[in-house]
């Protein structure tokens, strides 16, 4: 599993916690993605943060298979104030 980079914003950093709270949300986005692709042959699903605020995690989510040509991409927005609630 490759460790996660996110975008640097030193206005409102992300803290540590909110890190691996991101990290497994984003873990399990890629899974749903993926979960329906996984018998095609080289599928992936790749989650990524484009940006952040100290209100919202903007990130992108891209999926799909080489195989067959298909490929997915959907933006989402993350409340920050909903890593209080996760987990």
């Amino acid at each position: 599993m490759e460790a996660r980079v996110y975008p640097n914003n030193n206005d409102c950093p992300l803290s540590t916690d909110e890190k691996i709270k991101l990290g497994q949300a984003l873990d399990q986005l890629e899974w749903e993605a993926y979960a329906p692709l996984k018998h095609l042959t080289s599928s992936y699903a790749d989650a990524t943060v484009t940006s952040y605020d100290e209100f919202e995690i903007e990130f992108t989510i891209e999926y799909g298979s080489d195989a067959t040509g298909s490929k997915y991409e959907g933006d989402g927005t993350i409340k920050r104030s909903d890593f209080s609630l996760i987990f």
